[in-house]
Order: structure tokens, then C-alpha cells, then sequence
């Protein structure tokens, strides 16, 4: 029998386990060997102790590895294959394909959030960008008369994106916050998981209110560097 490291640490066999016997099999094996744990299932589940013992009756799986193209030589094996044992269902498929079909779930639920954040994002710019323009018509005659008084175009901006700011920070922070509990609820089905520390929804809050004040300069870059009098006669 060969064992796999869980099987060891499950035992509590710190004096090692090549000689000692496992019993829970219809004949009891001698451990001939320990190999590092292997993870036969996804990581959704937990390392499983692994025990190979030698039988008889094969399961009829067979591993191959293929040489580049990979694509290329699957599909020659397999049309070999079909050749040689045409009567039999035997159909090499790739450990990828395996893997896609047992993240499925995994892979749609990544590819719904992707899809939902970019259409979220791009109504979230859009509305800021007409709130905007909006506020800069609004404070035209407001915004000219500082600047007839002295007031630079650096300071324009800063007033306008200050204002945004109030309100994007405390919602940034909220749907930070909530980030990190949704993202605490959809780790804790794998039992394998990537540490995903606080300085990243750190960045990620940066980031957003970066693109926002991105967003409020761009449009109002041009009312911040408009001739006064031109505001002031439109009114």
C-alpha cells in the first residue's frame, strides 16, 4: 500500500508509517511508501487521506501525457483510438477540460460578478457625469465670480471635487464593507482559500474614488478654465 502524508498525520504516526499495515481494507496492506498529498477533488473539499492499493480489477482509467501541440495530439490519439478499439467507448479528454467542468459553478458566479461590476461601474460613471455637468451650470455664476476675485482653476476643482467627495467616500466605504462580507460568504465554500488581506479592499476603496475624482476633473476642467465674463454673461 501506498499512502499519501494525510494518512500519516491522521494516524499520528510520527515514527513514520513504511512497515506498519492498514486494516481497513478487505486484505490488510503493508505501507511500502508515503507520497506527498495529492489533491484528487476540488478545493471545495479538504485534502482526503489517499491509500493505492494494488488490485486486479482496474478501473479502465488510463493517464497520458501528450507532447506539444497538445490539441493536435489529443485529437491523433483519439482518432487512434477509435481506430484500434472501435467497439469500445475509450476517449482521452484533457485534465483542463476536467477542471472546467468541476469549477463550473464556480467559473459562472466569477464571470456574473465580472459582467455586473462593468455595467454597475459604467451607470455609476455616467450618472457622475451628468450630476456633474448638472452642478457645474448650476454654480457657473458662482464658480466665475471666485475667479474674478482670484481664484485659480486648481481651486475651482478642488471645490467641485471636494463636494462629490462628501458624498463618495461614506459610499465607497459602505460598499467596501460590504465587499469584504460578500467576499467572506463565497470563500468560506472552499476549504482551500487565498488569504485576501484588508490592503486590498484598501485599493480597490482608492481606486474607485480615484476613477470619481477622475471623472468630476475631466468635466469640469473646462468650466474651471473658462474666461469668467463668458459665465457671467449667460447668466
Amino acid at each position: 500500500v501506498l499512502v499519501n502524508e494525510e494518512v500519516v498525520r491522521l494516524m499520528k504516526w510520527t515514527d513514520g508509517a513504511v512497515g506498519k499495515r492498514l486494516n481497513d481494507f478487505d486484505k490488510a496492506g503493508t505501507i511500502v511508501g508515503v507520497f506527498r498529498n495529492v489533491r484528487n477533488t476540488s478545493f471545495l473539499y479538504k485534502q482526503f487521506p489517499v491509500a493505492l492499493v494494488y488490485s486486479h480489477n482496474t478501473s479502465h482509467t488510463f493517464d497520458v501525457r501528450l507532447r506539444q501541440p497538445y490539441d493536435e495530439s489529443l485529437k491523433k490519439l483519439n482518432e487512434y483510438m477509435e481506430q484500434v478499439h472501435s467497439t469500445k467507448a475509450l476517449e482521452f479528454i484533457p485534465i483542463d477540460t476536467m477542471l472546467k467542468e468541476i469549477y463550473r459553478n464556480v467559473y459562472r458566479f466569477r464571470n456574473s460578478v465580472w459582467i455586473t461590476s462593468t455595467f454597475i461601474l459604467l451607470i455609476v460613471v455616467m450618472g457622475l457625469i451628468g450630476y456633474v455637468n448638472d452642478e457645474t451650470q448650476r454654480r457657473s455664476k458662482e464658480i466665475a465670480i471666485r475667479k474674478v476675485n482670484g481664484a485659480e482653476a486648481s481651486t475651482i476643482l478642488d471645490l467641485l471635487s471636494r463636494d462629490v467627495f462628501y458624498v463618495a467616500a461614506p459610499a465607497v466605504t459602505i460598499g467596501t464593507v460590504g465587499a469584504w462580507y460578500v467576499n467572506g460568504m463565497w470563500m468560506d465554500l472552499f476549504a482551500v482559500q487565498v488569504p485576501l488581506g484588508w490592503p486590498v479592499y484598501v485599493l480597490v476603496a482608492i481606486a474607485n474614488l480615484a476613477i470619481i475624482t477622475a471623472c468630476v476633473i475631466w468635466k469640469s476642467w473646462r468650466i474651471a478654465n473658462e474666461n469668467p465674463v463668458q459665465s457671467i454673461k449667460s447668466e
